[in-house]
């Protein structure tokens, strides 16, 4: 059950976007609130829980993730060599980089660039550090002389190695301890994770969690008489019902629907908690109520 004619009814325009998208706003929002529709809000919390639940394992996920983990190791790594990386390098190397920007015609300024990016100068050459930190770490290591380049797949390599060798866990939210992803003594806590993650995830993605999660608010208000009990038991039927059409799919090859569900970064929990199974859910109970029987197969023969 699918039909225009019972969604027609939640339909909806987000006033405002996340906060952490950077788009651009109809009316600036309250301190902790992320997006505002019609008559209902979504805080920031929400949105955090949902980006998590959402992008977390997610491959972006993961790369972001990763990517701090090494970040975290490459400062170890810096301090146990007594490699000491000074402001003169990394100006250096950001001039370097703005020359190719400009020859490249992507920018005018590498500040103008980040902010296009949405990422801080500050964040942008702390990693310029770890980036002359790697080269100089893996040449040193790879024993390649200095009139001689590393190139980033040489680096990689040799980062590979000590990772393994110290041995990496990641885990899944929530975060037991409050902490992401482990890599010898080094760690990524949580709140530092997610606020990488926001910026990774594509800005259309972010406006996209936040109508779905709208869209499932509005849904519930409009049965304010639906107790939680049913809700659940709506929002697990609506999950069975995936499971079903996951588990006929040919195209599956017969995998079971958590392996599914994993290969896209998700598990049940954080399918059950996803407004998009709520919205799904909700709108089922509307046209049971709206239409019963006899008024669904009319709407379906109409459709």
């Amino acid at each position: 059950m699918r039909l225009a004619a019972i969604l027609g009814w939640l339909a909806l325009v987000p006033v405002a976007a996340a906060q952490a998208s950077g788009a651009p706003v109809a009316a600036e929002l309250p301190a902790g609130v992320a997006a505002r529709a019609i008559d209902v809000t979504i805080s920031s919390a929400e949105l955090d829980g949902l980006v998590l639940d959402r992008h977390g394992a997610s491959e972006i996920g993961r790369q972001a993730l990763n990517h701090l983990l090494r970040a975290k190791l490459l400062d170890r790594l810096a301090a146990e060599s007594k490699l000491n990386v000074g402001p003169e390098a990394v100006q250096k190397k950001w001039n370097e980089l703005e020359a190719e920007l400009r020859r490249a015609g992507q920018a005018s300024s590498l500040p103008e660039y980040l902010r296009a990016n949405r990422v801080t100068e500050a964040r942008f050459r702390e990693f310029l550090r770890l980036g002359i930190v790697q080269e100089t770490l893996a040449r040193a290591a790879l024993g390649v002389p200095a009139n001689r380049p590393v190139n980033g797949a040489q680096q990689e390599m040799w980062l590979d190695q000590i990772v393994k060798q110290r041995g990496t866990q990641f885990l899944l939210p929530p975060y037991e301890g409050g902490i992401a992803a482990r890599c010898g003594d080094r760690e990524v806590r949580g709140p530092e994770f997610l606020e990488h993650l926001k910026q990774q995830v594509a800005d259309e993605d972010l406006r996209e969690d936040c109508f779905q999660a709208l869209l499932a608010r509005r849904a519930r208000l409009r049965m304010p008489d639906l107790s939680d009990e049913a809700f659940a038991r709506a929002i697990e039927q609506e999950g069975e019902r995936r499971r079903g059409a996951t588990e006929r799919d040919p195209g599956l090859q017969g995998a079971k629907f958590e392996q599914v569900l994993a290969s896209q970064g998700l598990t049940l929990e954080s399918l059950r908690r996803d407004p998009a199974i709520a919205v799904a859910a909700l709108s089922e109970l509307w046209g049971e109520r709206q239409f019963g029987e006899e008024g669904l197969k009319r709407t379906y023969a109409e459709e």
